[in-house]
């Protein structure tokens, strides 16, 4: 017996996928340009230190989250609650500093990704990767 498929399954991959690149981007802008993230935020080896540890936690987090969609891994529910979490931590940190892209974004990515989670939990989707509507066996991943 076929594993009925996940409806609603590629909304919820675009925006995952999407919020985690979007995630990832800033890490690495913010290594390559600090200020370009935190507009008004001056300062030397500190901002590039921690524009570093941002993009070593939001890249691995990033690249884990569109792997583990595209696999349909039952590891996506808990690797979303831990990038929606990070996300919140961003959020927080940002209204702490008054940085209106890393309120805003932090709190929109985190929506997005602990959602989902909630969306595939309800629907224990979380416990088995199952097929995505319409795709063939040829072009999943899954098998």
């Amino acid at each position: 017996m076929m594993p009925q498929a996940i409806r609603g399954w590629w909304p919820l991959v675009v925006a995952n996928g999407l919020a985690a690149l979007v995630a990832s981007g800033f890490g690495v802008v913010g290594v390559l340009d600090p200020t370009t993230v935190l507009p008004g935020i001056h300062g030397g080896d500190a901002v590039a230190i921690f524009a570093g540890l941002y993009a070593v936690r939001a890249l691995p987090l990033g690249v884990a989250v569109v792997v583990l969609l595209w696999r349909r891994s039952p590891g996506l529910v808990p690797m979303l609650v831990v990038a929606g979490a990070a996300q919140v931590g961003d959020s927080v940190i940002g209204t702490a500093y008054a940085v209106p892209g890393m309120m805003v974004g932090g709190a929109v990515l985190a929506v997005i990704h602990l959602m989902s989670a909630g969306w595939l939990i309800r629907r224990g989707a979380a416990l088995s990767p199952l097929p995505v509507a319409g795709a063939s066996d040829v072009a999943s991943p899954v098998r």
